[in-house]
């Protein structure tokens, strides 16, 4: 993922990597203390990144993290930008909105779904993908 002038990736060794542009001068490696099982990707001004033992990693434009208990799993996808919410999905059906500033889960939905892929926004709803490929339209968190 890239953010302003530095490029983040996650190494075997699990340990998040972050490079300065256009150089590509490596700062030291920092251990995530578990396997990385989403990302890194660009969610607006920060990059996310979600952790084996269920925590968000929030990296902000400076390069500081702070990790958030992820409370309905992994996501499937990236999150929706809604103003200034995000808007996650879980495989196991579960819609929810955190505000990215503070982690705070501001709503949810369990919709009951297998679900595989991020949403998106559509007209003030959200349209989720389901396992089995089907599209669903649900009302936002």
């Amino acid at each position: 993922a890239v953010l302003g002038e530095k490029a983040y990736a996650v190494d075997a060794a699990d340990s998040l990597l972050v490079f300065d542009l256009p150089g590509l001068a490596a700062q030291p490696p920092r251990p995530l203390g578990a396997k990385c099982v989403y990302g890194p990707l660009a969610a607006g001004q920060l990059v996310i990144l979600a952790t084996a033992d269920n925590l968000l990693h929030v990296i902000d434009p400076e390069g500081k993290v702070r990790a958030d208990r992820l409370p309905h799993g992994i996501p499937t996808g990236p999150p929706a930008v809604d103003g200034e919410d995000w808007i996650f999905t879980s495989a196991g059906g579960v819609i929810w909105r955190v505000n990215p500033a503070s982690g705070e889960q501001r709503g949810k939905v369990e919709t009951g779904l297998a679900l595989a892929a991020g949403p998106l926004l559509a007209g003030g709803r959200l349209v989720a993908v389901g396992q089995d490929g089907s599209l669903y339209v649900v009302e936002k968190p």
